[in-house]
């Protein structure tokens, strides 16, 4: 449990649901205890691999690459979106787990703010030494999975969207799809885009 609750930052990005009839704080401590299990798990691999399972059924892949690419989407055919969403995906997932194995993050607090139409989890974590607060995005009505992800106020998905128009400008889709599918291929601790 030691584990857990050390990085409960990264916790939630894989099991915040506030789709669930119970308050969004009940629902968070609840699901730590069924994350703390998984975190706690020797196998790196085993670990991983529940891990992705969470991040696949508490993360929309769909909204957060749509903020991704919006200015760029329609410059992508069928076949090289499906290339990009796949190998983007994982890239992502890999970025995710190295930070859940990072030791340097400590978070020891959160707090859920619910609105009509969307819900933020603020995490207060440590990083190397410095406060460094995350916060979940999410949209209950839609379907209660996390849609944005902010580190120390930046988006995600801004910062992800800002890289991407740059590769693109310079260097075009079929460098980027290869740039992304070769960091998707990488180990999990291998570097990523951001």
């Amino acid at each position: 449990m030691n584990r857990c609750f050390a990085l409960i930052g990264l916790a939630l990005i894989f099991v915040v649901s506030v789709a669930s009839q119970a308050s969004p704080e009940r629902t968070v401590k609840h699901n730590l205890v069924r994350l703390s299990r998984i975190l706690d798990m020797k196998s790196p691999t085993q670990r991983t691999s529940r891990l992705i399972r969470e991040l696949h059924r508490n993360f929309d892949y769909d909204a957060f690459e749509q903020k991704v690419l919006v200015d760029t989407a329609s410059k992508f055919s069928p076949p090289q979106r499906k290339r990009f969403n796949t190998a983007f995906r994982q890239m992502f997932e890999r970025k995710i787990v190295s930070l859940a194995d990072d030791e340097s993050l400590r978070c020891d607090d959160f707090i859920v703010t619910a609105g009509n139409r969307e819900t933020d989890v603020v995490v207060t974590c440590l990083h190397n030494g410095k406060e460094d607060p995350i916060t979940l995005h999410f949209s209950p009505v839609k379907n209660g999975k996390i849609r944005d992800i902010s580190f120390s106020g930046a988006l995600l998905s801004r910062n992800y969207r800002g890289v991407i128009n740059k590769l693109l400008r310079k260097e075009g889709i079929e460098s980027l799809i290869q740039k992304i599918e070769s960091k998707s291929a990488n180990s999990i601790s291998g570097q990523s885009l951001l």
